[in-house]
């Protein structure tokens, strides 16, 4: 017998079965932790929050440098920007699509500036004006399903792997950033457990649902999806500590 001691078992059960016919080794290192963080201290009106909250977070993230990193080449680099990707619904007659901007260094922005520039870059986003983010789009909507994998992976393998930059070809370079936050107050939801997108080389995705009051005091349900192989539970319990000490004395992010 070898190392590991066992014996076997017999009648395993048909669904244990299955389970081993449909799943191989697990392999996503993606880890689903739901927070309910008290915002009371914060007192600012919904359309001023959201991008206070991408300052708070652009703050945690430049606090906390192992949330901002990225693998290329198998190997972790330090990101020199602190980006952070907000998801945006951009709706035309005929449907609705998902697209989305970023924001760079927010910790560093006053609240004026950082307003004026979450507005504009939804407005150019809405209104067809950013061309580079369109460019993707119409790409990505003209192509052969057929061909979807083979094209992601191949631009990922240049960007990501060589580090080419395809603004060359009139693509955003690094769109996703280190974090994603998503907001879901519109849809009434507490909770969604967000995958992280597997082109964006994220460590981090962060939905964001609707807040609740509890004893006169204001809460904010989060749900934080991170790639386990960026950081463990430690360093993201001290990053979630972080959070909070801001959220309760908002004058430390002015």
């Amino acid at each position: 017998m070898g190392k590991i001691k066992y014996t076997s078992i017999k009648n395993i059960s048909s669904m244990r079965k299955l389970a081993l016919g449909a799943w191989a080794n697990p392999t996503d290192p993606s880890v689903n932790v739901e927070f309910e963080l008290e915002v009371t201290e914060l007192n600012v009106s919904q359309k001023e929050f959201k991008p206070l909250f991408i300052k708070i977070i652009s703050k945690v993230m430049n606090d906390h440098p192992e949330l901002n990193r990225i693998l290329i080449r198998r190997k972790f680099r330090q990101r020199l920007d602190n980006r952070i990707f907000i998801p945006t619904v951009i709706r035309n007659k005929h449907n609705f699509d998902l697209s989305g901007i970023y924001i760079d260094n927010a910790y560093s922005k006053k609240k004026d500036a950082l307003e004026n520039e979450w507005n504009q870059k939804i407005s150019e986003l809405r209104t067809g004006k950013n061309k580079k983010i369109n460019r993707a789009r119409k790409i990505y909507q003209l192509m052969p399903s057929i061909g979807l994998r083979l094209i992601t992976k191949l631009i990922s393998f240049l960007h990501y792997t060589l580090n080419i930059p395809i603004s060359l070809i009139g693509l955003p370079d690094d769109p996703f950033g280190a974090i994603t936050v998503t907001f879901l107050d519109k849809f009434n939801i507490k909770h969604a457990h967000v995958p992280i997108y597997a082109f964006s080389r994220s460590s981090v995705t962060l939905s964001v649902g609707k807040s609740f009051k509890i004893s006169g005091k204001d809460f904010l349900p989060l749900t934080c999806t991170f790639d386990h192989r960026y950081f463990d539970g430690m360093e993201g319990a001290k990053a979630y500590k972080t959070l909070e000490m801001y959220c309760k004395n908002p004058s430390l992010i002015q």
